[in-house]
């Protein structure tokens, strides 16, 4: 069977399976079999002739002679790595690991014995000067009828890979080991008169193989993995970010010029093609190391690969094809706890079958492209999750666990079309995250504040309660502390008035009684002296005295002799008299004036005072008057 389908390509039923021969297909290979031509690191239309330069050496052929029969040509006298071919003047110039020659007629003449041409640029102040990047520093020619070496550049001999100019004559350039140099030329191109190291103080992420290049008028730096255009204002390296005047995907290993308004993308075994006008990508595993893409003719541009190399036919593309299709969603899996089921995406979007359970915690998109001649890349976003687009893959699934519930938008997106298919779904929320849930959650809430405020104020004034107590309480205790004080103040003041009353008492019997001793040592008895012994004896027996005695004394042992009295009723004044004397700790010979007796009658008064009391021989009438 065969079959032209709408494309204008060939569909051919064979006896084991289907082929496809795509006649518009914009890549043609010329791949080397045998292994003579090596690694293609550079490659030069030049005078109706291809030279590529290879890890093996300089080749050559006729551009209009037939690519599959026609043996490539060796220049002679060039074996080993070629680095770089450049016209300059007409002049085809080619950087060499030995050196760097002049290719004329598939001839070369070697006119620079630094190792190491790596890269030449013509001087941007001197256009008959070239300046050129090689192992050992850099190095100058002058362009002419034939272009000849002319002198060392003195004050940089570091390797030099990738050069560039900036728009104030600054030269940037790359060293593949130690990072990125600014450097500062003489304008007689005899030295470098200053040179500065960038590291991560300048905005760099990291300074392993960097690569320079200029890519849609923008100065690139490529380094670690990330990307930088200088900033010409402040002479400092930015990150590059994507825009409508440089599209990026976002996971690039190299970028490529491709003129004005081109550029070249470059992954592990992909080449996107970037342009004003579109975007297209293509399979195809370009040299890891140095990758190089280079133009052939205003329409051709020249891939370089381990094993030959590729031409990208820009004008073919879109001569008879039809339209791209966008990406189609075949397929989603819903994966619950127990359960599993799987939706049709070309079914109404309305249906209730959008909206995932709340065990439904995994859902797997599946989505293809209808592009057979090429392996189309994916891109895709969640809305309500996140709303940036993914990194290009090449799995043609998606998966998602544990989403949040929530609205979600599915949006996917094919490298090879510019369609975008969509899948709306919702998860709902289980049952202790609905809002009905919530709001009992919140009036029971709310509930349990209002009963802890109001028994938090219950407490608060229970509490204030306790206070005001426990402070009448305190200033209670305090008054009475200040009055038992006061009290003790006073009973001593009245002990102390007490002790010294009785003694002045004492002492004024004393005398009294002297005086009547020496009054009846006189032996004379007269009218006046019976009456001076008389008022002694009145003045002796007076009860003036003991009153004044006995208030002070009830004031300080209040009740004392009223109990005494009570429990032995037969006490006399006088015995109650001797009781308080001998209460106030008195000895019989302080005492026995007070009563105007002698000791040995005031011995007899105790004796039957302590009969009365019924005290043994042995028991102490003093401390039993003292402890009563």
């Amino acid at each position: 069977a065969i079959q032209e389908d709408s494309d204008g390509n060939i569909w051919v039923g064979m006896d084991k399976g289907l082929d496809l021969v795509m006649l518009d297909a914009p890549l043609r290979f010329s791949l080397d079999r045998t292994g003579s031509l090596g690694t293609v690191y550079a490659a030069c239309n030049y005078d109706q002739t291809l030279y590529l330069g290879t890890n093996q050496g300089l080749f050559f052929r006729a551009i209009n002679g037939n690519p599959n029969t026609e043996d490539w040509q060796a220049v002679q006298g060039i074996q080993g790595q070629v680095w770089e071919l450049n016209v300059f003047d007409g002049q085809l110039l080619c950087g060499h690991n030995e050196g760097t020659f002049l290719i004329k007629g598939g001839k070369a003449r070697k006119i620079c014995a630094v190792t190491g041409g790596w890269t030449t640029l013509v001087c941007p102040w001197n256009k008959q000067k070239l300046i050129q990047g090689t192992y050992t520093g850099l190095v100058v020619m002058t362009s002419g009828p034939d272009i000849t070496f002319s002198h060392r550049i003195a004050g940089f001999e570091e390797p030099i890979e990738y050069m560039a100019f900036d728009a104030q004559g600054q030269l940037w350039a790359a060293n593949p080991y130690r990072g990125v140099y600014q450097l500062t030329l003489s304008s007689d191109l005899q030295k470098v008169t200053a040179s500065k190291r960038l590291d991560q103080k300048d905005g760099l992420s990291s300074d392993f193989d960097p690569v320079l290049t200029q890519i849609r008028g923008e100065l690139v730096l490529q380094a670690g993995g990330s990307f930088y255009r200088l900033d010409q204002k402040n002479s400092r390296w930015v990150p590059l970010e994507a825009h409508k005047d440089f599209p990026l995907s976002g996971n690039e290993l190299k970028l490529m010029p491709a003129g004005d308004h081109a550029h070249f993308a470059i992954y592990p075994d992909k080449v996107r093609f970037f342009s004003d006008a579109h975007t297209e990508s293509f399979n195809l595993r370009m040299v890891r190391d140095r990758p190089g893409i280079f133009p052939f003719d205003p329409n051709t541009w020249l891939l370089c690969l381990d094993d030959g190399y590729a031409l990208y036919h820009y004008s073919r593309k879109g001569k008879k094809r039809n339209k791209p299709t966008g990406p189609v969603i075949t397929a989603i899996d819903i994966v619950g706890d127990k359960t599993e089921r799987t939706l049709s995406s070309m079914r109404k979007q309305t249906d209730d079958l959008n909206v995932l359970r709340p065990d439904e915690q995994k859902i797997i998109f599946h989505f293809s492209a209808l592009h057979f001649d090429q392996r189309p890349a994916f891109r895709w976003r969640l809305n309500g999750l996140n709303d940036l687009w993914s990194a290009w893959q090449d799995q043609p699934y998606q998966e998602f666990s544990f989403l949040p519930p929530g609205q979600y938008l599915f949006e996917l997106q094919s490298d090879q079309s510019a369609g975008t298919a969509f899948f709306e779904f919702s998860i709902r929320p289980p049952w202790y995250k609905t809002w009905q849930f919530r709001l009992l959650l919140g009036i029971l809430i709310t509930s349990l504040l209002v009963i802890l405020q109001i028994r938090h104020r219950s407490m608060l004034q229970a509490r204030h309660r306790r206070a005001l107590l426990e402070r009448e309480r305190q200033l209670q205790q305090q008054l009475i502390r200040e009055r038992n004080e006061q009290l003790q103040e006073d009973v001593l003041k009245k002990a102390k008035d007490l002790a010294n009353s009785t003694m002045q008492l004492i002492r004024k019997n004393e005398v009294l009684l002297d005086i009547r001793q020496r009054i009846h040592a006189l032996g004379r008895e007269n009218h006046h002296v019976q009456q001076l012994r008389h008022l002694l004896d009145q003045e002796l027996s007076s009860e003036n005295d003991w009153a004044v005695f006995e208030e002070n004394f009830n004031s300080v042992h209040e009740a004392f002799l009223k109990k005494l009295k009570h429990r032995f009723p037969e006490l006399t004044p006088g015995d109650l008299r001797l009781a308080a004397y001998l209460k106030m700790n008195l000895s019989s010979k302080e005492i026995a004036p007070l009563m105007g007796i002698s000791i040995r009658g005031l011995e007899n008064k105790r004796y039957r005072l302590r009969k009365k009391m019924l005290l043994d021989s042995d028991d102490n009438l003093v401390a039993f008057l003292l402890d009563f």
